[in-house]
């Protein structure tokens, strides 16, 4: 697992590449032991680069433990332990070459983004939440290098905070955003 965290447009970034450990949750069961086994880690010094998925928030309230989807192409945690990261200049240091994706698809429609926003309304109304991001996924297709693709972003999106995560056997994440989330 190779990951890149950008905190600038411009400047230098934390490339991480010695990876000596993969800790991965998928389980509930797992999450306590994965936090223990990331505090020795990081006590023995390394360093510690991960992602979180969003499933990931169901563990954290009680009354949502239950609703946590089943079917998920990703971990819930997956953190990687390495030695210093690499700085690195942004752009160039990937492949380079032309970029393309389909058409954005939305997954759902808008009968069901009309149902979830009365349902985020009822919510506010309520008291319940005073706050909410409603999303919904898009689906593209590409036959370009993820590499390829995270460079041609930085180049056209020049955000804050940003993050290339390759890894076996999973899909790779590129991240694109003007706020960092924690």
């Amino acid at each position: 697992m190779r990951i890149r965290f950008d905190e600038d447009p411009v400047a230098l970034g934390n490339d991480f590449q010695t990876l000596t450990e993969i800790i991965t949750v998928t389980t509930m069961a797992e999450l306590a032991l994965a936090f223990a086994r990331l505090e020795a880690a990081q006590r023995a010094g390394h360093w510690l680069a991960r992602y979180a998925s969003y499933e990931l928030g169901y563990l954290f309230e009680p009354r949502l433990c239950a609703r946590l989807p089943t079917s998920r192409r990703l971990p819930l945690l997956q953190f990687g332990l390495y030695g210093p990261p690499q700085q690195t200049p942004r752009l160039g240091i990937y492949l380079v070459g032309k970029a393309s994706l389909s058409r954005f698809v939305p997954l759902w429609n808008q009968a069901d983004y009309a149902t979830a926003y009365q349902v985020v309304r009822g919510y506010i109304a309520a008291g319940d939440i005073y706050h909410a991001n409603l999303t919904f996924s898009l689906r593209a297709v590409t036959a370009t290098p993820s590499a390829v693709l995270y460079n041609a972003l930085s180049q056209r999106q020049p955000v804050k905070f940003s993050a290339f995560i390759e890894q076996q056997g999973l899909p790779d994440i590129l991240s694109r955003s003007p706020e960092l989330f924690f």
